[in-house]
């Protein structure tokens, strides 16, 4: 059996919040500035990653992390309790500044053979 992959991530408050397995956080997303939504890769065996949410590659960088074949964005699957939204809806609305409802997409996801199931907080 392997032993799982344990990240702990500190923010400012003196919360610890512990995840295991192959996931990634979410930021910057609905907070009305353009184009600075980011993606931070976690638990895989290269080591943490963030990205850019605007970057050229971002569809190569989720295939090589995670192992998938994913063709564009669209194809990436939030899953929430009220339901599902595809990446590339998030990140293209990012390139615009009056969506502050997509800030509900900010949080950490844990990757379950293809798509990502938000973590309750």
């Amino acid at each position: 059996m392997k032993k799982p992959i344990l990240e702990v991530i500190r923010f400012e408050e003196p919360d610890i919040i512990a995840t295991s397995g192959l996931g990634m956080t979410m930021s910057n997303f609905g907070d009305q500035v353009p184009n600075n939504g980011t993606f931070s890769f976690f638990g895989g065996s290269s080591g943490d990653k963030s990205h850019n949410a605007h970057e050229e590659n971002i569809v190569s960088e989720f295939n090589s992390y995670f192992g998938w074949d994913w063709k564009d964005l669209d194809e990436v699957t939030l899953n929430f309790a009220d339901g599902d939204n595809g990446l590339g809806e998030v990140v293209d609305i990012d390139k615009s500044d009056d969506y502050s409802y997509f800030s509900k997409y900010n949080g950490t996801y844990t990757y379950n053979n293809g798509s990502f199931n938000m973590r309750s907080n």
